[in-house]
């Protein structure tokens, strides 16, 4: 299936309650007929928001974006610069309760990118029209 340009081109304002913000994707892709794994990226979205509250401080905003490439989501935090490398790279112990959130996201999005500001962290997730 060929999917056209989407018209949402300019980032939506998501909301910073993982519930709401997973409804708000979950139209977007049912409105552009994504045709990948939208439980994959719902649940990236999910632990971003949660990560966000939980790790930095707590959640600035969230936005979403589609062009011809796929969907782009960003959460931004007010936390403090910290490495994702280790996060990323290491698998989490299998019986830990904690710890899977990055890790998982890096496995779910085509990339994934933390970028550090004066203002917190932006986490970049993309996922690729398949």
């Amino acid at each position: 299936m060929t999917l056209a340009t989407s018209s949402l081109t300019h980032p939506i304002t998501l909301s910073l309650r993982p519930a709401t913000a997973r409804r708000q994707v979950e139209a977007i892709l049912h409105d552009e007929g994504w045709p990948g794994d939208a439980d994959g990226i719902l649940l990236a979205l999910h632990e971003a928001l949660v990560n966000a509250t939980r790790h930095g401080g707590g959640a600035r905003w969230a936005e979403a974006v589609v062009d011809e490439s796929g969907l782009v989501l960003r959460v931004f935090d007010r936390g403090r610069s910290f490495d994702p490398r280790p996060f990323v790279r290491r698998a989490p112990e299998p019986m830990a309760e904690r710890g899977r959130g990055l890790w998982l996201i890096s496995h779910l999005a085509t990339s994934c990118e933390v970028q550090t500001t004066s203002e917190g962290n932006q986490l970049t997730m993309r996922f690729a029209r398949p």
